[in-house]
């Protein structure tokens, strides 16, 4: 449950940091998938919600695609340690993709 609800959380981190360059249209609807793929995590049995985790990979390799867009926003627009962030964003998000792809 923790990896379905930690993408919308970071995506709300990520929202609370560059909020102006965060568009609403993309965080909302993380919201609302990681609340739902959460939510068959809660009340599905073991055997159903092991085939969300595929669709839910998809959608956080997705994201991390637009994230990274969000953060190249952020240091056009020269937001303060946006250079820093972005570069430890595409540490986490090699090592993640690397996850998933591999594992």
């Amino acid at each position: 449950m923790s990896y379905y609800l930690a993408i919308p959380f970071w995506a709300a981190y990520v929202h609370s940091l560059f909020p102006e360059e965060t568009p609403r249209w993309m965080v909302w609807p993380v919201y609302a998938l990681g609340g739902s793929f959460s939510l068959v995590v809660a009340f599905t049995p073991a055997i159903i919600f092991t085939h969300t985790i595929t669709a839910y990979e998809i959608l956080t390799i997705l994201l991390s695609v637009l994230m990274c867009g969000v953060l190249c926003v952020a240091i056009y627009r020269g937001r303060e340690s946006a250079i820093l962030f972005l570069s430890g964003f595409l540490v986490l998000a090699s090592a993640m993709t690397n996850d998933i792809l591999y594992h």
